[in-house]
């Protein structure tokens, strides 16, 4: 077996890190062949070195008579390099590149894969209803891929999402199908995401002792996998776990290691500010808050960025932040438009939030009645 073959070994084992430095170790003996440099963009982005992998996907679309299936990985590849920047309307695009170039290819792995990536997206921003016939399209085309580890990937993302839409018991099924699949056919990246919505749903429930052992053992499997962006994930829900714990250094401190892990100017750095934001709003250090919430609206260019879950959600933080410093009808106004958005992206959860929020503002502000019909109608 050649180095390029093992590290495509490593790679579908979720190993990284390892893959690279495989494919590496004897670089001079593949640097001509374009499925090398396209497997070693794939990696870096995969490992959160993003200028690194930007720079290996063009020197790829430089070569002569790309194939439709090398095209598809390198749109792949630029689709959530845009994603992890922010662009979120340059992902999709990409994305639905990659999509193509996949069905031309007649190429059923890569096409699942795009798939996925372009689900999670259009999801967040659209809702699930709009996403209904691709995720029909991706469930028959996995399906007959017949790989364990790509019906894995489906129920790890759906899970995502289904946690996304409030559906926790449902996320947590999916998660545990997945893991019940990598039995069969590890791999250390996609059981580090499974066990990290175990964590998720852990938190949601309360059952903090449960969540620290999925969180651990989650964060171990994602350092194994060396893959950023899961490494970031299972740092922040680890920090959300010991915030609910009351731990605020700690939990701080695991956010701070969350953003260090994969810098960038997307939704997943804001999530983790906003958890900060949420801990000094806590702890009376409003103007810090207002500073870390200000962040996140700078990096917000559009209403679909705006739909992003995390982004979204930050809006509860916002809301709080007005109430405490008593701009009340600002804050009530924002509740409304939250509402509004919840409803837009389907997301059950945070709607009901925004109207109890709501309804708790309105009787600070002497409203009464209209909270009362709020709280009737939910």
């Amino acid at each position: 077996m050649n180095s390029f073959e093992k590290a495509k070994q490593l790679s579908n084992a979720g190993r990284f890190l390892d893959a690279l430095r495989c494919l590496e170790a004897e670089e001079s003996g593949h640097s001509d062949r374009i499925e090398t440099q396209i497997l070693r963009a794939e990696l870096l982005e995969r490992l959160g070195r993003q200028s690194q992998s930007r720079t290996a996907v063009a020197l790829s679309l430089r070569a002569k008579n790309l194939t439709a299936s090398q095209r598809s990985a390198c749109e792949y590849v630029t689709g959530r390099l845009d994603l992890e920047e922010g662009d979120v309307q340059s992902a999709v695009t990409h994305l639905q590149h990659a999509v193509t170039f996949a069905h031309e290819a007649n190429e059923p792995e890569r096409l699942c894969w795009a798939h996925f990536a372009l689900l999670l997206v259009l999801t967040d921003i659209s809702g699930p209803d709009a996403t209904g016939p691709l995720i029909a399209e991706i469930r028959l085309n996995t399906t007959r891929l017949g790989d364990p580890q790509a019906t894995a990937a489906l129920h790890v993302f759906v899970g995502e999402m289904e946690f996304k839409r409030g559906l926790f018991q449902s996320a947590l099924r999916h998660a545990t199908l997945a893991i019940s699949l990598l039995t069969a056919s590890p791999n250390a990246w996609l059981e580090a995401v499974a066990e990290n919505i175990r964590l998720a749903y852990c938190i949601v429930h309360s059952d903090h002792l449960a969540g620290l052992s999925h969180g651990f053992r989650a964060l171990e499997l994602a350092e194994r996998s060396a893959a950023a962006r899961t490494c970031r994930a299972c740092l922040g829900n680890l920090g959300s776990l010991f915030y609910a714990l009351g731990e605020f250094d700690r939990a701080v401190a695991y956010f701070e290691r969350a953003i260090a892990a994969l810098p960038s100017a997307g939704e997943n750095r804001n999530a983790n500010l906003d958890n900060i934001a949420k801990i000094r709003l806590t702890q009376g250090r409003l103007g810090e808050s207002d500073l870390l919430l200000a962040r996140i609206r700078e990096s917000i260019r559009n209403d679909n960025e705006l739909a992003l879950y995390a982004h979204r959600h930050s809006q509860i933080t916002r809301i709080r932040l007005l109430e405490r410093q008593t701009r009340l009808a600002e804050a009530i106004e924002l509740a409304e438009s939250v509402s509004s958005l919840a409803i837009l992206t389907k997301d059950e959860s945070l709607r009901l939030i925004a109207l109890l929020t709501k309804a708790e503002l309105l009787i600070g502000a002497n409203r009464a009645p209209e909270s009362m019909a709020i709280l009737a109608g939910c």
